[in-house]
This record gives structure tokens, sequence and C-alpha cells, in this order.
């Protein structure tokens, strides 16, 4: 459709006076996605407004993007057709032109405001009313019925063909990924805003988690996918975890309740209700967030349950890999379970060498083994590990978990120039990934003295989580090195208690160890570590401290009270009293 200067001039006001309204606040990608819809249509090119199209050319997806597990355009259409109904409502009720979408479309329409003298129809529709001429008459209308039939058929037996066949990568695509419908969440039975803010919410959490590598994403209506159900866009991936949703919109407050249940028992694997304080568009993004990274480690530790049970000698590549990787709340504190995990990434390389998920695991493991067991800490296992993080980055560099295993390998490896990169590289490709949106707030505080505020960002970080959220023995132990940081030894640890209760890993328990010995209570630090070196036998300290905490800052010295404090632990359990096993 062509459109004359006039009407361009009308349009082009319109968008503006929209833009300068506020209305969108500071969502620049609602701005930019108006503008690029308008400029498309006004151009001539509205029929290239399919989600495939904006979620490039708006949202830099890549040119593999799949609007059926990425619902990021969905999603913000949503929230643009939201804005601009608040717009009309409000300051833009007297505009002469009103933008909008019908249903299911991302072409706009320009409708003119009741009062508003009508705008002259553009020259191109007499031309589409006018009935077309073909040489050869009734031959010519033949003919091109005919190969239009032929073109069809062709059509329809590619498209059959290519969905029943399916290349050996998608298969493999498919295989190597957690099948998930997220079903629309349901509103306040009617209250038509809080149904259709559900319906956001939803696709919200959809696009959030379509940003993981091994998850597979869809959309699914509040009645359908029921259990052992195939999913929509995806014929070879049988449903296997279902996440539902309630929600309940107040004026002064918000509540939404999540599910994540199995989908071939029915049985609910977890359950969590947040809420929120204030009006609900003030929150939203940021619960959604939380809702999203809080979700999908129980995806995943629901999978790797499920495949813990089966013979691992069938399991495939990803498989192990799944089975090897760190995640909160599935991991056993031991030195033998650390080397059953490195034993698996190992298989899953063997079976696959080039997938970089298992080398970004693999390089992990070998640096964490390296500073808790001094018999692994030997230049061919650094060199081993440098070179799996090197493949890992090679082949999975747009994996925001493959690139957050590296980050930690950097960590364990006191690279923390690199790590704070590897964090921040992790945040951009998934900025729900629950522990970067942790580690980009704090990875420039690890050797310097925080700032204040750096520590109240930190526990109000660690507030918005749930409760009982696992990932918060890591939260509260960065919370402690925070403290220590500062020279704050009864804060630090009453932060690493708090971590020790939720998980009694190494690094808690010599920071707790540590801090209790600078307090004079040696005799408990000491019967911690010993506790400690019951699951790792060769934990030690004097290793631990020259590795770890001395080399953890590039060469550069930590704070002298922190270094000061594991030297001093070092000290004493070099020199604690050993009872005499003949007495």
């Amino acid at each position: 459709m062509k459109y004359s200067r006039q009407q361009r001039q009308a349009i082009e006001t319109a968008v503006d006076r929209i833009l300068s309204s506020g209305v969108f606040g500071q969502r620049s990608r609602l701005r930019e996605l108006l503008g690029y819809i308008v400029g498309e249509e006004l151009e001539g090119r509205g029929d290239r407004l399919k989600a495939y199209a904006i979620g490039i050319d708006v949202f830099a997806r890549p040119v593999d993007f799949n609007p059926n597990n990425d619902s990021i355009v969905r999603v913000e259409m949503a929230r643009l057709r939201q804005a601009l109904d608040v717009y009309y409502a409000g300051a833009g009720s007297d505009n002469p032109i009103r933008i909008g979408f019908s249903r299911g479309s991302y072409r706009p329409h320009f409708d003119t405001a009741p009062g508003t003298p009508a705008a002259a129809p553009p020259p191109m529709l007499s031309r589409l009313q006018a009935t077309p001429s073909l040489p050869g008459g009734w031959l010519g209308f033949y003919l091109l019925g005919a190969a239009i039939a032929v073109v069809i058929l062709a059509g329809l037996w590619l498209l059959t063909n290519r969905q029943s066949s399916g290349t050996p990568d998608e298969a493999q695509q498919a295989s190597d990924r957690i099948p998930v419908v997220v079903k629309q969440f349901h509103g306040t039975p009617g209250d038509e805003h809080s149904v259709y803010v559900a319906e956001i919410v939803s696709d919200q959490i959809v696009s959030a988690l379509a940003r993981s590598k091994s998850l597979s994403v869809f959309n699914g209506t509040a009645d359908s996918a029921a259990a052992g159900h195939q999913a929509a866009g995806a014929p070879d991936a049988l449903i296997k975890y279902l996440v539902t949703g309630n929600l309940q919109v107040e004026p002064d407050w918000s509540r939404v309740t999540v599910e994540l249940s199995n989908a071939d028992t029915g049985n609910i694997v977890w359950a969590q209700t947040y809420r929120r304080g204030g009006r609900f568009i003030t929150v939203q993004d940021e619960l959604v967030r939380t809702i999203a990274a809080e979700l999908r480690p129980q995806i995943y530790n629901a999978a790797k349950r499920a495949i813990a049970q089966k013979d691992p000698e069938t399991a495939s590549a990803w498989q192990l890999y799944l089975q090897a990787t760190w995640s909160p709340g599935e991991t056993v504190n031991s030195l033998a379970w650390q080397k059953e995990q490195l034993a698996l990434a190992r298989r899953a390389l063997e079976l696959d060498p080039d997938l970089g998920q298992a080398h970004a695991v693999l390089a992990e493991k070998l640096s964490y083994l390296a500073n808790l067991d001094p018999a692994s800490d030997t230049e061919a296992a650094r060199n081993e590990a440098d070179y799996h993080a090197r493949r890992a980055l090679e082949l999975a560099s747009d994996d925001a978990d493959t690139v957050f295993n590296v980050a930690v390998h950097f960590k364990h490896e006191g690279k923390i120039a690199e790590a704070a990169q590897a964090v921040q590289r992790t945040y951009d490709l998934d900025p729900n990934h629950v522990l970067a949106r942790l580690l980009v707030r704090f990875k420039n505080q690890i050797c310097t003295t925080p700032t204040a505020s750096a520590v109240r960002a930190a526990i109000v970080y660690d507030a918005n989580l749930s409760p009982d959220n696992p990932v918060r023995w890591v939260t509260l132990y960065w919370l402690a090195r925070l403290e220590l940081n500062r020279g704050a030894l009864e804060d630090a640890l009453l932060y690493a208690r708090r971590s020790l209760q939720i998980f009694a890993s190494p690094a808690v328990s010599l920071q707790v160890a540590a801090i209790l010995n600078q307090l004079g209570r040696t005799a408990e630090a000491i019967a911690l570590v010993d506790t400690q070196r019951v699951n790792w036998p060769t934990l030690d300290l004097r290793h631990y401290a020259s590795r770890v905490i001395h080399g953890e800052c590039d060469g550069r010295p930590r704070t002298p009270l922190v270094r000061k404090i594991y030297d001093d632990l070092a000290d004493a359990y070099e020199n604690r009293k050993v009872p005499n096993a003949a007495q």
C-alpha cells in the first residue's frame, strides 16, 4: 500500500507524539519496535512484518532464530499494544490518528479518531479493485490456474517431506534439549485486565527460558499440552515438563503462583509463590526475571534426576554433559562425586568431541579439583583445563551455560579479569541466568574493598530470591566475601553461617572456619575443617590458602586481612593437637 506525502506526515507526527509522551518510559526496545514497524509499513514493506524479520531486525536475534522457541517478538508486541492502550486512554485521547494492530498481526493499521475527517484512500486501493487483465483471455486464466496448482502441490509435498523426515541436525537438536511447555497463565476470573496481563507474563517467561540452549520452550494455551501430548511446533520432541501459573493483580500488590510438573506423571516438581508490593507494571520485569531465573535450574535438576535413572551406557553425549554440569541443589559435597562428574564429562567428549558444553564443564571440573585436591594440581591438569576452556568458547560461544562454566574455570584459576569478561558475556546472552545476574554486579569487587552501596545491592538481590532457593548458598557466600573484604568479621560470619546451612561446600566451610579462628574460636574452626575432610580427605589448608586465596586476583594480592585469616587458619590446623591413637 502506498501513502501520500500528507498521509505519511500525519502518521509520522502521530509516532513522534507517542514517543515524546513518555508512555514507553525507558523501554528503548518498544520505541525502536514501534518506529521499525511503522517505517516498514510506510515504505511498502508491511508484508515483511513477520516474527522472524522483527526478531532479527529489531532484537538482533541470529539468522537461525525460531519464533516458536523464542517468543521475544510476541512478548514485546503484547507490551507495545498494552502501552498504546494506556496512551490512547490518557495523553493520546485527542490524537487525530491512532496506531493499532489486529489480533494475531504485526502489521499496523492507522485509524482516524472520531470526528476527524477521513483521509482519501491511497491510490493503490482502486488499483487493487480493478479487474485483472491477462493475455489470451480465458486461456490465460486457465494457464495461470494450472501453474498456481503445480506450485501449491509442489510446496505441499516439500513441506510434508520436510516435516516427516527432518534433517539429522534438527533431530539431534531436538534430542539435545529439554522440552518444556509454558501454559498460558490464569488471571483472576472475571477480571479481563488480569487475564490479559497473565497472558503477557506467560509469554515473557517463555521468552526468558528460551534463552537457554538446553531447553526447547513452547507456548501452550491454558487447556492444551496435556500429559503425553506432543508440543506444538516440535513434532520430534515429547513434552516432559509443564509450567503453569496463576496471577492476581490488585491496585497496590500482586501475587504470582508458579508450578513445574512432570508431564508424564502429573507430579508437581516445584512450586513457588511470589508476592510484590506496588503497581504491577513497576515490578513486572523484575518479577519475570526472578521467576525465570529460579525456574530454569529446577527444570535442569528434574531432567538430571530423570536421566540418572537410566543406564549411563545408553546416555547420549548431551545427557552426560547435563549430568556432569554443576547445578544448584543437585550437588554432592565430596571429592569422589566431583571425580565422577569429571568422568561423565570425559565420556561425553568421547561420544561427541565437538560438544562445547562438555568442554566447558571439563575445564571447570579440572580447575576446581586443582584448588581442593593437591594431587590434581599439576601442570598437565592446568594445561588441559585451559585447552578445554578455549575449545568450549570456539564451539559454543553463544551458549550462556557454556560461557558461565568457562567463567567459573577462570575464577578457579585466579584469572579474575577473564572471569569478569565471561560473566558479562553470560549475562549478555541470558540476563535471566541466576548466577550471572548476581556476579555481574560484583565482578569488580572480589579483589578490592567494596563500597557500602555494593553490599546493600547484594543484600537486596539475595532478599528478592525465594527463601528456599538453593542458589542462596552462593549469594550468601559472596555477601560474606564482600564483608570480609571490608574487614567486618562478625557480619561476614553471619552470612557465611547461613550459607553453610544451605550447602557445606569446602569454600564455605573454610570461610567460616577462617573467621571463627580469627575471632578466637579455634576449636570450632578445627572441628569444622575435620568435618569437611571426611568428604575431602586430601584437603590441604596451606595449599588452599596459597593456590586460591593468594592466587585469586591475577597475581595481585587480596586485602591483607583476607590473606591473613586463611594463613592463620592453616597455621592453627597444622599446630592442632592430634589425639594419640595409642591412648
